[in-house]
């Protein structure tokens, strides 16, 4: 597809939370953004209430923002990043969804969680046959990779064969090249995400914990992240309290832009035994593996598929003795960890760089 003999007449309307905490939806959100605007469409941005900056006056000015977009533009294409919970699918998506049917309006929904077979579950008989009948309607979907896809076509009732686009997301190495650490030789083992119990935050720090204090490992250990507010968990609290005691732990907070890339390229090994229940292709492991990493991770989501072929370590049913065993392997075997680090790092740049990222954008259109 030759980009620049397309006709960019397209109006789009893209809705999200644009700024805010960070998180998966957010980054996806400003990737996706930035793309339509490098490629020159005409793009309607409207930045959507989030729960942590929810009120009535911001949610009626969303609700104005899409009956006016729909008002006064032709040609109108509504990008939406579906919700996988009940009200913020009524509140945030299903106006969109109303409005982009009553006008025939081309629909593209974005899939960032890999949750969506429990959200539909969930739902009452009534429910699960109005949501289908919503998806009947939608022209494309994008989906993060072949898992989703596959989640995607089971849901779908209609027979007209729907277009599933596989855009796994991008590595904003912006900040990168401007970073100039050489790794040490001691072992440096970090996690970086949010705080939280479901993220394997405790099976984490109890696994480094007795690997130090009972195997004599030598190791250092960075923890970037916080908990988010609504996320307090005890046994969280219980172990960030004996860990921060921990002369060989670091907690170093939120971190972004050259930070985040000092931290993570100063890091040998990174961890993230994540059970999270939307977990889909977590961009932190991207971003890890571009700093030269080496990830050991679980297999849920896409994540099985970006660490295979020898790009990192998968654990298939995560504990605390199988992620030990993997931490003593590697670390025991320097040849792998480098040649592995290599790899993955090479495999992110070559599928996760701008120029794919863009294109995969404009066949999402077209």
């Amino acid at each position: 597809m030759v980009m620049s003999s397309i006709s960019k007449d397209k109006n789009i309307f893209l809705s999200a939370p644009f700024i805010g905490p960070i998180n998966g939806h957010l980054s996806t959100a400003n990737s996706i953004k930035k793309s339509f605007i490098s490629l020159g469409f005409k793009l309607y941005k409207v930045e959507q209430p989030s729960r942590y900056n929810f009120s009535f006056i911001k949610y009626l000015k969303y609700i104005f923002n899409i009956f006016y977009f729909n008002s006064i533009k032709k040609n109108k294409v509504y990008y939406i990043f579906l919700h996988r919970t009940r009200l913020s699918f009524y509140l945030k998506d299903f106006p969109i969804f109303i409005i982009a049917m009553f006008s025939n309006s081309k629909i593209i929904v974005h899939l960032i969680g890999g949750d969506i077979i429990k959200f539909i579950h969930k739902l009452s008989f009534i429910e699960k046959q109005f949501v289908f009948f919503i998806f009947s309607k939608i022209n494309t979907w994008v989906v993060l990779g072949k898992k989703m896809r596959r989640d995607i076509l089971s849901l779908t009732k209609s027979k007209k064969q729907k277009k599933i686009i596989i855009n796994p997301g991008l590595c904003e190495e912006d900040n990168f090249k401007k970073i100039k650490i050489k790794k040490k030789k001691e072992i440096t083992i970090s996690f970086m995400s949010h705080l939280i119990y479901e993220k394997g935050i405790v099976l984490f720090l109890e696994t480094i914990i007795d690997l130090v204090e009972n195997h004599n490992l030598k190791i250092r250990v960075k923890i970037a992240g916080k908990v988010p507010n609504g996320f307090q968990n005890k046994y969280v609290d219980s172990i960030i309290k004996e860990a921060k005691k921990k002369n060989y732990i670091l907690f170093v907070g939120v971190l972004k832009g050259p930070l985040k890339w000092k931290f993570l390229y100063s890091s040998k090994i990174f961890v993230l035994p994540t059970f999270y229940q939307s977990e889909s292709l977590p961009l932190v492991l991207l971003d890890a593996m571009r700093a030269g990493c080496y990830c050991i991770s679980s297999s849920i989501g896409e994540i099985q598929s970006l660490l295979s072929e020898n790009r990192g370590c998968i654990i298939q049913n995560l504990s605390k003795n199988r992620l030990k065993r993997e931490i003593i392997t590697i670390i025991n075997n320097p040849n792998k960890l480098k040649n592995s680090s290599i790899k993955a790092q090479k495999f992110v740049i070559d599928n996760f760089n701008r120029q794919k990222h863009d294109e995969i954008v404009m066949r999402t259109l077209y």
